[in-house]
């Protein structure tokens, strides 16, 4: 599914009912606000917000300038099941509470991942006593 392009909201004066983007007046004062949980993917939203002066009839404007999400997975190119997939490649033995802490989940959710990896032929190798044997 294709990416949604970014439309910069126009500012509406509540008074007058001028309307302006965001970055085409200069901001009297801007502040960030950080969002309190991160998204699905880690990320965490910082909003900065900005008070404008309408040029029209001179009321100050109170809006959103721009969102931005930063974090662990806002820059990620590669799945995890990838990640996974080339780990378990690379390793003659690796322990798999290693696996769970290197990807931050569960041992027993990479317990499954492996097992389902195996069963599908995407890597070659066995489990024994929570250790990913390479075959």
């Amino acid at each position: 599914m294709p990416r949604k392009k970014k439309k910069h909201k126009l500012i509406t004066c509540p008074s007058c009912g001028y309307s302006f983007a965001p970055t085409q007046i200069e901001p009297i004062k801007t502040w960030h606000l950080v969002s309190p949980m991160p998204d699905k993917q880690g990320r965490i939203t910082v909003t900065i917000m900005a008070v404008w002066e309408c040029p029209q009839c001179g009321r100050k404007i109170r809006g959103t300038m721009s969102k931005i999400k930063v974090g662990e997975d806002s820059e990620r190119k590669v799945d995890r099941t990838q990640m996974l997939i080339d780990e378990l490649t690379r390793h003659e033995r690796i322990s798999l509470y290693d696996l769970s802490q290197k990807f931050k989940f569960g041992i027993d959710t990479i317990r499954m991942a492996v097992k389902y990896l195996i069963e599908k032929g995407l890597v070659k190798g066995r489990v024994e006593n929570d250790v990913f044997i390479k075959e």
